[in-house]
């Protein structure tokens, strides 16, 4: 019998009927909610795919004050909706014997969807206990457990070396299609795949054999193995595999975690194989979500500022062109990652064209905004790769083309009292890796230091001038 449940408490146990039927219910009315306030209250259309969407819904940057407005909006209409979809999924998980913190992924576009739709399937623990058993658990004849259909070694070391194979295996094959066939390096690359190469060696270990000692170290053993196999297949280079660590060692930890537990429960051995889909399907799954949904990610902006002991008409001359910069000390830098050489410039005025040369190409900057000495703005029309990466072999990663866009840039030259100049940089970018929030902290870091080492240069250069530049 399906229950009304209390749908403010983060307390107490739902069933699967009742989560599942609440859950419509509430989507249904939030819908009608939506799609009212959306049409009469500001005259736009809201269409269901703003649910399976991905990308930033909420994003403002730039908007028009209505815009604003309108999110905001959505946003507080959306917050009663977020808190008892939340205290429903602990109780969900309280319900089945799931650790409570997975419901912080219920605010995790897309993995949300993936764990609704777990914890739509998985039965209760009532319901565990209710199972009947056809005979005694010790009577049953002996019989090694399978996975994919080869048994899985009764020996620990053997355990152990199967366990890396298959999952090494499987990996670099799901890598090889989201990278080289769909060229998709979002959620399904930088989450799904960490916590299934984490999931998969703790639940092979733990599997039908409760005895198995902690298996989460075999977990953060394998994405290891896996990071040096994308090294030695030349599918990628190390600057890029070290920015990917912190993420993957966590979210592999993770995995392993849900497969040490997943191996020791009943519900996830063969009496249940269904069950256990859940877990090779993330990747595909978001894979598909990303496909079906395209993000689009926010337009983002990296500003850096130094003050300069001279007049803006004499920090002008060094920021239209500034001759060669002395050679990096900057780790960073050092590690592959591209940095500015020297600028110069073809005209003068707004269609000038200015080019910024980088260690691994050339920036074509063509000038939008030319307001002596105080402002230079100019989009960006052409840029080269981001980085080097460094690798036992000459390798080009597709995620060196395209999937980090600066769009422009812009120089403001501010007086100063005594003298001084305010020189400020702002650079406009649109980043392309997943999830954003993470990427962002490396990106934002990257774009900074170059912004620095450009404006110091043309610090020293114009505090140092003795005339004017013709």
């Amino acid at each position: 019998m399906i229950k009304i449940p209390n749908l403010w408490t983060p307390r107490g146990e739902v069933d699967r009927p009742t989560y599942f039927l609440t859950g419509l219910a509430l989507m249904a009315v939030k819908y009608a909610l939506d799609c009212t306030v959306a049409r009469y209250g500001f005259h736009r259309a809201w269409p269901i795919a703003n649910y399976i969407s991905f990308g930033t819904v909420f994003h403002v940057e730039g908007a028009p004050a209505g815009n604003i407005s309108f999110y905001i909006t959505m946003l507080a209409l959306a917050l009663p909706f977020i808190w008892i979809g939340t205290a429903m999924t602990m109780r969900r998980l309280r319900d089945c014997g799931l650790p409570l913190a997975l419901a912080l992924f219920f605010m995790m576009r897309p993995l949300n969807w993936l764990l609704i739709a777990l914890l739509t399937f998985l039965p209760s623990r009532s319901e565990a206990s209710q199972i009947p058993d056809t005979a005694p658990v010790k009577t049953l004849p002996p019989k090694r457990p399978r996975f994919l259909g080869v048994p899985i070694p009764g020996n620990y070391a053997a355990r152990v070396t199967f366990a890396m194979v298959i999952t090494l295996i499987i990996s670099l094959g799901l890598t090889w299609l989201c990278v080289n066939y769909f060229g998709d390096y979002s959620w399904a690359v930088f989450v799904g795949l960490p916590l299934l190469i984490g999931f998969l060696p703790a639940w092979i270990n733990s599997y039908d054999d409760p005895e198995t000692g902690p298996a989460i170290w075999l977990s953060l053993l394998a994405i290891v193995l896996y990071g040096l196999c994308l090294l030695g297949f030349a599918f990628d280079g190390d600057t890029c595999l070290i920015m990917t660590a912190p993420l993957g060692l966590g979210l592999a930890a993770l995995g392993g975690g849900l497969g040490v537990s997943a191996g020791r429960s009943r519900y996830w051995t063969m009496r249940r194989p269904p069950l256990l889909c859940a877990a090779f399907l993330a990747v595909p799954l978001l894979l598909l979500s990303d496909q079906v949904a395209p993000q689009v990610p926010p337009l983002l902006s990296v500003r850096s500022a130094v003050v300069v002991n001279a007049l803006p008409q004499k920090v002008w001359q060094e920021v239209v062109s500034f001759p060669k910069l002395p050679p990096p000390t900057e780790m960073m830098f050092r590690a592959g990652i591209a940095y500015p050489i020297d600028a110069t410039i073809s005209g003068k005025g707004p269609g000038a064209v200015r080019h910024c040369n980088f260690s691994t190409g050339t920036f074509v900057e063509p000038v939008q905004v030319w307001d002596a000495p105080h402002r230079l703005q100019f989009t960006v029309a052409d840029q080269p790769a981001p980085m080097r990466e460094l690798s036992p072999y000459e390798i080009h990663p597709r995620h060196l083309n395209g999937y980090l866009r600066c769009e422009r840039g812009e120089f403001l030259l501010i007086p100063l009292s005594g003298g001084r100049t305010e020189l400020v940089g702002t650079t406009w970018y649109r980043n392309y890796f997943w999830p954003q929030a993470y990427w962002q902290l490396w990106t934002g870091k990257i774009i900074h230091t170059i912004h620095m080492r450009v404006l110091n240069h043309i610090k020293v250069l114009a505090e140092s001038a003795p005339v004017n530049k013709t």
